[in-house]
């Protein structure tokens, strides 16, 4: 009687749970050789067309796993899909040529909501040709991190002033706030108002807009 080599894998499912859009997530799973023979396994996704390859990682997706011995395969994952997840982990070993098992892989991304302190910021009385410093307050009260970056504004309000932004991009930690710096250069006497505006990735339909 011809036999296959007998295996386990230690999880039936790897649910990620709510995920934060962009950030990276990670799940280990363990493989054991029960059998007196050494054998050659491939770890792959399901592919139908809900997910991007770039979004998921497995490391090593492919190896040769000794007998009586285990492998410990680490799943990464960055979800940049505002959606539910519901996708199976397969695994082959070589010379059988069918899917032996599959793990259920579960996730819920979202885009946290963020806030602003005020929309309205007010420099007062200032010099033409001196730069002068803005802060603005992002503050994120929800239990998911969110990324945000400026969006420099071409319209014409830009001819008032020069807007430059010395770290245009970075990362808001849940239940924390972050500043983003603006260094506003007036270019003519007189009033000035400044539209500008800030996004946060996962939501590129509703940017976060203020004025100077």
């Amino acid at each position: 009687k011809v036999i296959g080599p007998t295996f386990s894998i230690n999880t039936k499912l790897l649910d990620f749970g709510t995920v934060s859009y962009g950030f990276m997530y990670s799940k280990s799973i363990e493989i054991e050789n029960k059998s007196e023979i050494p054998f050659d396994y491939t770890l792959s996704l399901s592919q139908d067309g809900t997910f991007s390859k770039r979004e998921f990682s497995i490391k090593p997706n492919t190896a040769t796993i000794g007998k009586y011995t285990r492998q410990s395969v680490l799943i990464e994952f960055i979800p940049v899909s505002l959606q539910n997840y519901d996708l199976e982990l397969d695994f082959d070993i070589a010379k059988y040529g069918q899917k032996l098992a599959s793990i259920p892989v579960k996730a819920k991304c979202i885009c946290p909501e963020i806030q602003i302190e005020k929309t309205k910021f007010d420099l007062g009385n200032i010099f033409i040709g001196y730069s002068y410093k803005a802060l603005i307050d992002l503050f994120d009260n929800t239990d998911y991190p969110a990324k945000y970056e400026f969006i420099p504004v071409t319209d014409s309000t830009q001819l008032q002033a020069k807007t430059d932004v010395p770290k245009p991009n970075g990362t808001i930690f849940q239940h924390d706030k972050a500043s983003l710096e603006l260094l506003i250069t007036p270019i003519q006497l007189g009033p000035i108002l400044l539209n500008q505006s800030v996004r946060i990735y996962g939501n590129d339909k509703q940017p976060i807009n203020f004025t100077i």
